[in-house]
């Protein structure tokens, strides 16, 4: 397959920055995230690094022209000049100046000279691998033919040309020698489907991936391998809103092995930040206090994250005030972060409705003035959101709207204990019912014969 020296490699599937004047993507606005970017993209590589920073780019305005140039100095250690073009019109529409003044006079000017060696020499070393991939098919020579492709599927990674980096990592099932390629070509291809976040195949492969794993036994338990596949999945499920299974999912890494997170999608941060918000979204009590809390493993990771440790401990201790307060302050935080970003809204109003249900729990009667003061909210802005957790069935409650004085609703326990009585009456009767009726059937020594048709593999005669 030859490319054309005086065309660009073409690079699909990558995000790309919105026009600076433009609305951020689903309307995401960090105001004024307190995060270093440069110790924040120093957590990822490759391309996950350039989506980030991209990411920063489109949703925070006072970090754009920073999170721009960053990465424009990054994609110049690729092949990606689509991208390496893009970022310099972006970063040129930041502040429009007369034709004279358009060229920088610093090292962020646009290089066409740059442009015109890199394509040539993605062209050129694309051509080659073809030609050694050419010979090793002939030769049969399965092994050289693999490298081969994963030579080319990381000059199409360095390029951003995601489907056919997808593609050369599929074409590999035909050169595995070993169940130990396959799972590495699968590994791969994982991570193609989230840097591309088409999370529907990336799901059905997590679960190919640890289907196989287990039945061959290749990698042990809780292992760097293992690790990587549970952050992967808790990301897809996070982005696929099953936040619970998200958290499960980030919960089971093993901070023993975080060596090679660089080269991962999630970082240790990522880790803390996405299995700690969920579980506070979605854990009961005792879960939070069992898995999270008392978790040895989790909470080195919680430990690279101290304010979210910190919001985890307050809201067991029920200081919902302080857990709240400081949840707000690191918002613009996780809307810098890509992956989290469209979800904060629905994990901020899942934990501050999972708080009101369990400050309110132990009592019989409250009084919402107290209530709103430890909630930092206003007694209408409470009353209101009580309502809607009345409506939702997540509160057993009613309203004293002239006194302000929420109500536990009383349950008739004697009316509750007949039914469970009359329940557990007739699931008893059923199964006597269906115990005399075997015993009479092996007494009369009744046989029922499947049909033979119905039988799978047994064939009439």
């Amino acid at each position: 397959m030859s490319v054309p020296v005086n065309m660009p490699l073409p690079m699909q599937n990558a995000i790309e920055p919105v026009p600076a004047n433009a609305a951020p993507t689903g309307k995401i606005v960090a105001e004024s995230p307190s995060i270093d970017l440069e110790v924040y993209a120093s957590r990822y590589d490759g391309i996950v690094r350039l989506q980030r920073l991209i990411h920063v780019a489109e949703v925070c305005p006072i970090l754009r022209e920073e999170a721009l140039k960053m990465a424009i100095t990054y994609v110049q250690t690729t092949y990606n000049v689509s991208l390496y073009t893009f970022l310099h019109k972006q970063l040129s529409e930041l502040n429009p100046t007369s034709p004279a003044e358009q060229v920088p006079a610093d090292s962020f000017a646009y290089d066409p000279v740059w442009v015109e060696t890199k394509m040539k020499g993605a062209a050129l070393q694309l051509e080659k691998l073809s030609s050694e991939l050419r010979f090793y098919k002939s030769r049969s020579f399965k092994q050289s033919a693999r490298r081969s492709l994963e030579e080319m599927a990381d000059l199409y990674l360095s390029c951003g040309d995601l489907q056919s980096v997808r593609e050369c990592h599929s074409r590999m099932d035909c050169y595995c020698t070993g169940v130990e390629d396959m799972m590495d070509m699968l590994f791969h291809i994982i991570q193609v489907f989230i840097y591309m976040q088409d999370w529907d195949h990336a799901r059905t492969y997590i679960t190919k991936t640890k289907s196989l794993d287990v039945k061959m036994k290749v990698h042990r338990l809780n292992g760097p391998f293992h690790t990587h596949l549970e952050c992967f999945a808790g990301l897809a499920e996070l982005n696929q809103k099953n936040y619970k299974v998200a958290a499960e999912h980030f919960l089971n890494a093993n901070f023993a092995h975080c060596e090679q997170f660089l080269v991962s999608p999630v970082s240790l941060n990522d880790v803390a930040v996405y299995g700690g918000l969920c579980a506070l979204a979605t854990f009961d009590r005792p879960e939070l206090k069992r898995q999270v809390i008392a978790s040895t493993s989790f909470k080195l990771f919680l430990e690279q994250e101290p304010q979210v440790r910190d919001i985890i401990f307050m809201f067991h201790e029920s200081k919902y005030a302080s857990c709240l307060t400081l949840l707000d302050e690191i918002r613009d935080n996780l809307l810098v972060q890509m992956y989290i970003a469209p979800h904060v809204s629905t994990l901020y109003a899942k934990i501050r409705q999972r708080a009101m249900i369990q400050y309110f729990s132990p009592y019989q009667s409250a009084d919402m003035h107290k209530m709103a003061v430890a909630f930092n909210s206003s007694v209408g802005d409470l009353e209101n959101e009580v309502v809607q957790l009345i409506q939702d069935g997540h509160l057993q409650a009613r309203i004293d709207s002239h006194h302000k004085i929420l109500y536990a609703r009383e349950v008739d326990q004697r009316t509750s204990s007949f039914r469970r009585a009359l329940a557990l009456e007739k699931s008893y009767q059923r199964i006597a019912k269906m115990t005399m009726l075997r015993a009479a059937v092996l007494q009369s020594k009744i046989l029922v014969k499947s049909d033979i048709r119905t039988a799978g593999s047994k064939q009439a005669p």
